[in-house]
């Protein structure tokens, strides 16, 4: 798990410092990453996904291509990617509208170490649950402080 946590703390070093690519937005895994909220469609056996509107759509559609790389060599990948890509949508549904790419990406990413940590302790729990994608998960409010202190207790930056 080590690797993997080297391989986060490149890419949180990488966003502070600029150095943040462009992608196609993003959409699988129950999450379209989208600049206008789409119009949600009624009931049906697969629901919409998870939308996270921002302007930062190329911005934030490259952390998760990038996160798909550090998280496919994982076991049992095919089982939780949608647990998640959801994980990261919802940080990135807190952060405020006009917040700098760098400020969206890094709460993002904090959701990657959280997940990695709950696989590492064992406590990442997958059960199919019926929840609306729709529904953000409680628990992911923003606080630009608090971001900014977490990458500094890894030593990253201040």
């Amino acid at each position: 798990m080590e690797k993997t946590y080297t391989q986060l703390d490149q890419i949180a070093v990488a966003i502070n410092n600029g150095e943040i690519g462009l992608a196609k937005a993003w959409g699988g895994a129950g999450v379209g990453i989208v600049s206008h909220a789409p119009e949600l469609q009624p009931g049906g056996f697969y629901p919409d996904p998870q939308y996270v509107v921002t302007p930062h759509v190329g911005q934030l559609s490259w952390l998760f291509e990038t996160l798909v790389d550090v998280a496919k060599h994982h076991e049992g990948f095919g089982m939780w990617k949608e647990d998640f890509f959801i994980r990261l949508a919802t940080r990135a549904q807190a952060v405020p509208v006009d917040a700098e790419p760098r400020d969206l990406l890094l709460a993002s990413l904090i959701g990657a170490y959280e997940f990695f940590g709950e696989i590492e302790s064992g406590e990442l729990q997958v059960e199919v649950v019926v929840v609306h994608p729709r529904t953000p998960a409680a628990g992911a409010a923003y606080d630009g402080t608090t971001v900014r202190s977490f990458f500094a207790s890894r030593g990253l930056f201040t």
